[in-house]
């Protein structure tokens, strides 16, 4: 079995699908591998993510692409350029970002969330 999971605050996230794992294998010798999982984010932030993106397009009353840009815009900012004597602005990508790139991202919509729209976040639901 392979569960993919993450370490927050030096401690490791025990999902509900490895805690269900774990549960049923008592008396069993396992192997445990840890390694990181590459720069790319991981199904659970991405999954995590567009739930809370859902939640606070809700609570704001915008559709869920347009709350997507409004995250982008205060967390990432803006990418200027020129192109051809135009001056041009775009919002981040948030695939680009990596792993750890993405957690401080999420870290910031969280706090967003709780600080600023009374959002409380329920890490095991969406976890």
């Amino acid at each position: 079995m392979r569960f993919n999971t993450e370490i927050r605050s030096n401690t490791l996230v025990i999902t509900k699908e490895l805690q269900e794992y774990l549960s049923n294998s008592d008396n069993k010798i396992i192997s445990l591998e840890i390694k990181p999982l590459g720069n790319k984010r991981t199904y659970y932030q991405n999954r995590f993510y567009w739930k809370l993106v859902q939640i606070i397009s809700d609570e704001i009353g915008e559709n869920i692409e347009d709350t997507h840009s409004i995250l982008r815009y205060k967390f990432l900012g803006q990418i200027k350029k020129e192109i051809y004597g135009i001056e041009l602005s775009e919002l981040p990508s948030t695939q680009k970002l990596s792993v750890k790139e993405f957690n401080v991202y999420l870290e910031n919509v969280i706090k967003f969330a709780k600080d600023y729209l009374n959002i409380k976040i329920d890490y095991e639901e969406y976890g």
